[in-house]
């Protein structure tokens, strides 16, 4: 097994290109393989030492008769086989009752639609940091940047970033409409919130079903905008139409004002967290406005 492994790890870093991340860190674990041939002693030894003990009480001669009289084993010796087939068996069940749990779960999840399309889309986790990056504009200048040269690369049909991509826990944040009534903000209703820049819904195929996506106005000089998709409307605004109705995440101006944001359009909903679970009350902000330290590129 030592032997399969080296040569098969051998055949792989030579498999794999050559800016492959950590390559030179890629190598077999001693303790792994310490802790492997510890088992592999202790189990021989397990095995091993119960039917030497049971053939160590057995009287030789007493069997030898037995056996010359055509009797069967002992009653303890029957006993004990017996034990260990029903213990296999028992194991076996359990297995096989695990794995086929195990495969329904899995095909059921891949008859889930999680609301996006992930083929052929590419993922890469943005983390720009340094002396260059002291003020949100710097930021804004940096992603702004990466996805113009990304959306140049020809064969590249959309790019866009995201805070938190889906499938992943983000952040969450309370939220009270303008011209209901005033209630405390422990009974505001929590969302989650991702920011996404502007042709982030058209890179991952989510559809706008109502209002417009965001647009590369939708910047920090302009009155602040959202999107919600369609579970925040059912839960929040059921009946209602939310284009243009304004909300406030509990900040407040100069002149101590409510900062109110305008709901421009809903999306579809989508699998956020995991595929199992349905789908959340979800609020998008146009990147520009909210630019994160670490965003996920999508393309």
């Amino acid at each position: 097994g030592v032997l399969i492994a080296i040569w098969g790890l051998a055949a792989i870093t030579k498999l794999l290109p050559a800016d492959f991340p950590r390559l030179n860190e890629i190598h077999l674990d001693l303790r792994i393989l310490g802790f492997t041939f510890a088992a592999s002693v202790l189990t021989g030894i397990l095995f091993g030492l119960v039917p030497a003990l049971q053939i160590s009480r057995t009287d030789v001669q007493e069997s030898m008769r037995e056996t010359g009289r055509g009797t069967s084993a002992s009653r303890r010796q029957s006993r004990f086989r017996q034990a260990l087939i029903v213990t296999e068996v028992a194991l076996c069940v359990v297995l096989l009752a695990g794995a086929g749990l195990l495969f329904r779960s899995f095909l059921r999840l891949q008859s889930v639609n999680p609301g996006f399309v992930s083929e052929q889309v590419l993922t890469a986790r943005l983390t720009p940091s340094g002396t260059n990056f002291a003020a949100v504009a710097d930021y804004d200048r940096f992603y702004t940047a990466v996805l113009e040269k990304i959306s140049a690369i020809p064969g590249v049909q959309d790019a866009g970033i995201i805070n938190t991509l889906p499938l992943d826990k983000g952040p969450t944040t309370g939220f009270r409409v303008d011209g209901r009534a005033i209630e405390t903000r422990d009974k505001w209703p929590m969302v989650n919130f991702r920011a996404v820049s502007p042709n982030y819904f058209r890179t991952m195929s989510i559809p706008v079903v109502q209002g417009r996506t965001f647009t590369d106005r939708d910047t920090g000089n302009l009155p602040s905008v959202v999107i919600i998709n369609q579970q925040t409307v059912r839960d929040i605004f059921p009946g209602e139409n939310p284009i243009g109705k304004r909300i406030t995440f509990g900040g407040v101006d100069q002149n101590q004002q409510p900062l109110w944001v305008e709901i421009v359009g809903v999306v579809a909903n989508i699998r956020s967290l995991e595929l199992r679970e349905e789908s959340t009350a979800e609020i998008y902000f146009p990147a520009t406005q909210n630019f994160w330290p670490a965003m996920s590129l999508v393309r």
